[in-house]
C-alpha cells in the first residue's frame, strides 16, 4: 500500500474511533470487543503491545506530561507576581 494511502487510512480510522468514543459514548474496552475478532489480528497486535508494556508506557507519558504542565503553570504564575 502506498505510504500516502496508508497515512490517510490511519487518520480516518483514528477519526472514526474518536467519534465512536466521544459521540456514541462507548468505553474503549467496549469498542475493542466490538471490533476485535477472537484470535484475530487486532487481538494479536494488542497482545504484543501489552507484552511490551505499551499501555503502561502511555499512562506514564500522560502522567509525566500532566505533571510538567502543572510545573510550567506554577512557574508562569510565579513570574507574573
Amino acid at each position: 500500500m502506498p505510504g500516502e494511502v496508508a497515512y490517510k487510512l490511519t487518520l480516518r480510522t483514528m477519526k472514526g474511533t474518536a467519534e465512536l468514543l466521544l459521540i456514541d459514548g462507548l468505553e474503549p474496552r467496549q469498542l475493542f470487543r466490538m471490533v476485535a475478532t477472537p484470535n484475530g489480528t487486532t487481538e494479536a497486535g494488542w497482545k504484543v503491545m501489552e507484552a511490551r508494556g505499551v499501555p503502561s508506557a502511555i499512562s506514564d507519558v500522560i502522567a509525566a506530561a500532566s505533571a510538567r504542565a502543572a510545573e510550567q503553570a506554577s512557574e508562569v504564575a510565579k513570574s507574573h507576581r
